[in-house]
């Protein structure tokens, strides 16, 4: 691994600025709507020039209507022109020279900035734009466009790079950088497109392969679409429904192509915002106040957030995990995923031998989640995979193994990891539908829930820049900025594929580092003011949700560590176990009366059992205490031809566990009309005999009309009837081809 380490003002940038100004457009389409976008800048173009003649160049005819010529007419031109130059020895032509030095304002469109590159560098239309500059005129370009005007190119001609692609590798042959078009904005690599492409992914890694092969730093500038910067003097003014980006770099090394950064400053500028670039200042000061109300991340635990939910990219995560975690281990998912299974075998691959699923998705009486949630209480290790994030929020805040879960994520040392998708549950609040809609962040429609904050003041951003969420590259990077701004966090992680971060601790001092074939991405909120857009970005008028700050910091990690705080022990007592309850309440006649037996887990804290009963239409009372070896009691004190409902729990000096499923006893024979049902009246969900033959055609229907299931049992004499509200219902059955309506009252 190579490494330069640069003093922050090394390199100042010296804009040698003669008498010329410049547009430089970050993509979208413009409208001649009264509140377009476009207005105010294209009509700076025409204002700052002195014949108000525009030359719109292009490479080609066929992307070359007359609207755009009308409206830079309707803005004021005196002339506008569509001006095709495809060719190298057309470039090269003194005619054409001639040509465009009779306009003021040359207008690059946009297209491929490879072909306007291959045609255009070391020719007559080289030589007119920089003579253009010098005499005082306008250049204007929009996306290709903008990208030719910059000091220092991308020139694409290896095809687009994505933001994944600059951050596995700095020397991938894609990355063509060359300053030997024009030198009028010397010193500054601009791109465009950038929030809506994610580009701030790839302008970084792009200032630091310039570095890497000319050891000169330069000053990043990103434009979004439907926004411009215009430049005059040393000074730059942005207008439209997007931002502008201002980038430097601090220090830069990489690690087998990887970009490592340890800082780099941005300051963001919205509509009507100044800013100065010789000494990289706002001009315009921000009257918000977006300062982080924490700074520092305090967890005393160690998380693994992976940024894809692939299996095969999850790999080495889990192995680091598992180096890290203690038994027994709980795996929090919802197994309605079926690839759910490739990662629990690979526990079982790896020699785990103690872990429980905890699914989300599932909702368990009290009783049954004892032994989960005392597993749950006995764990330092979780596993976080494939869940829903409502469903698992919704667990943690309502169910009451989801609260012994949350209050046993925080115990310190603890080790945590989650996969893909749910790694953003790890901070203080996530991004809940970036992935829904391409539109939303362009609309102003992303939305955020809480999460788990096992990261207080952070926002963690999976599946950042990767093939399957190209589409979404605005959403993905407007979430977390967005949120930082609004909520006044101190982060925002950005995971890619087949890499993760890593939050661990050293020396009571937190860290983030990261691994994986790309560098992830830190945003620090060292902000004091700042701002949201405030632009239609549409006719519909939305506003994009796009902000504005005087600086934050941005991290590119892979291999390196990031300080993020100070380590704090977690003040969270270890919670005590439940005791465990009976299992399987079983009840049964005998000749000495109604027989109870239960099965139970070992638990030495279990002092004994209290046993409850209930006659039909009373309340539950103690009937017994039995010691914690035994497994039956028999209940002799009964009426035959009553039915009885029991219920156990365990207890010590410290309280009872939660109670059994009730059972409930069958009455005995008594009386001599065998044909009638009895018991009844009967308990709601008891059962009911009526002797002598098979009954048949059963039907329980209530007052109001309402049919409900009953069960017949084996002998078919017997029905087991549901658990419904206390009434009067009817009881209509067949026996012998006579049919039988009789009122039965449930208590």
């Amino acid at each position: 691994m190579r490494f330069f380490t640069l003093i922050f003002f090394y390199f100042i940038v010296q804009f040698a600025f003669s008498q010329g100004k410049i547009l430089l457009i970050g993509g979208g389409s413009e409208s001649s709507a009264s509140n377009s976008w476009s207005n105010l800048p294209y009509q700076w173009a025409i204002d700052e020039s002195t014949n108000k003649k525009v030359a719109i160049i292009s490479d080609d005819h066929s992307n070359s209507d007359n609207w755009l010529p009308n409206y830079f007419v309707s803005l004021g031109a005196s002339e506008a022109k569509n001006i095709e130059i495809s060719s190298r020895s057309q470039a090269d032509s003194q005619s054409t020279f001639d040509d465009l030095m009779t306009y003021d304002v040359l207008f690059l469109k946009g297209g491929d900035q490879s072909d306007y590159y291959d045609l255009y560098v070391n020719t007559k239309v080289a030589e007119a734009l920089s003579s253009k500059y010098d005499e005082g005129g306008v250049l204007a370009g929009t996306s290709a466009g903008l990208a030719i005007l910059s000091g220092v190119t991308f020139t694409a001609q290896g095809g687009i790079v994505y933001p994944d692609q600059a951050l596995a590798d700095i020397f991938d042959e894609d990355i063509t950088l060359k300053n030997d078009f024009v030198q009028v904005l010397p010193g500054i690599l601009a791109d465009s497109h950038f929030i809506e492409r994610g580009r701030f992914g790839r302008l970084i890694p792009f200032l630091g392969r310039w570095f890497e092969d000319t050891n000169e730093k330069v000053l990043g500038l990103g434009v979004d679409d439907k926004t411009a910067v215009c430049i005059k003097n040393d000074e730059a003014i942005v207008y439209g429904s997007g931002a502008t980006g201002f980038y430097y770099l601090s220090d830069f090394s990489n690690a087998n192509g990887k970009p490592i950064v340890n800082q780099a400053s941005a300051t963001q500028l919205l509509h009507n915002q100044r800013f100065n670039l010789t000494s990289r200042e706002l001009i315009t000061e921000y009257a918000k106040d977006i300062e982080a109300s924490q700074v520092e991340e305090s967890g005393n635990y160690q998380i693994f957030l992976s940024g894809n939910d692939a299996y095969t990219d999850n790999t080495q995560m889990l192995a680091a995990f598992l180096t890290q975690a203690n038994e027994p281990i709980t795996v929090v998912t919802d197994l309605r995923n079926n690839k759910v299974d490739r990662f629990i075998e690979y526990l079982d691959d790896n020699g785990v031998e103690e872990y429980e699923i905890l699914e989300t998705s599932r909702t368990l009486e009290d009783c049954d989640a004892v032994l989960l949630r005392n597993h749950i209480r006995q764990s330092g290790s979780f596993l976080f995979l494939k869940n829903s994030s409502e469903d698992l929020m919704n667990f943690v805040a309502n169910d009451e193994t989801g609260h012994v879960l949350e209050k046993q994520l925080k115990q310190n040392e603890n080790a945590l990891a989650f996969i893909g998708q749910d790694s953003k549950l790890a901070g203080k609040t996530f991004c809940n539908n970036n992935l829904e809609n391409d539109l939303n962040a362009f609309r102003g429609d992303l939305a955020f829930s809480d999460g788990l904050k096992l990261l207080e003041t952070t926002i963690v951003m999976p599946h950042t820049f990767s093939s399957e969420t190209v589409d979404f590259y605005e959403n993905n990077s407007a979430a977390a900025l967005y949120a930082i701004t609004d909520q006044k966090l101190g982060y925002g992680i950005y995971l890619n594929e087949n890499s993760y971060a890593h939050f661990y601790q050293n020396e009571n001092t937190n860290y983030l580092t990261s691994s994986g074939e790309h560098s992830s991405i830190l945003i620090k909120n060292t902000a004091s003011k700042g701002d949201f857009a405030n632009q239609a970005a549409n006719n519909s008028g939305d506003i994009r949700q796009v902000v504005g700050f005087d600086e934050v910091t941005y991290s590119l990690i892979s291999g390196q560590s990031i300080e993020m705080g100070n380590t704090v022990n977690a003040q969270v007592e270890p919670q005590e176990l439940e005791l465990y309850p009976a299992e399987n309440l079983e009840v049964s006649r005998t000749e000495s009366g109604i027989k109870l037996s239960w099965k139970a887990i070992s638990d030495e804290n279990r002092e004994g059992f209290r046993i409850f009963r209930k006659e039909l239409a009373s309340g539950f009372s103690q009937l017994a205490e039995v010691s914690a070896q035994t497994l039956d009691y028999i209940d002799e004190d009964v009426n035959s031809e009553n039915q009885y409902a029991y219920y156990l729990v365990a207890f010590n000096d410290s309280g009872a566990s939660c109670r059994t499923s009730e059972v409930i006893s069958q009455a005995v024979l008594s009386v001599n009309d065998t044909q009638q049902p009895y018991p009844n009246p009967v308990i709601s969900g008891g059962i009911i005999r009526i002797e002598n033959r098979p009954i048949k055609n059963i039907q329980l229907i209530d007052m109001k009309g309402n049919s409900y299931s009953v069960v017949k049992l084996g002998n078919e004499i017997e029905i087991r009837l549901p658990k419904v509200k206390s009434g009067v219902y009817l009881l209509k059955y067949s026996r012998n081809k006579i049919k039988k309506t009789v009122r039965l009252r449930i208590e």
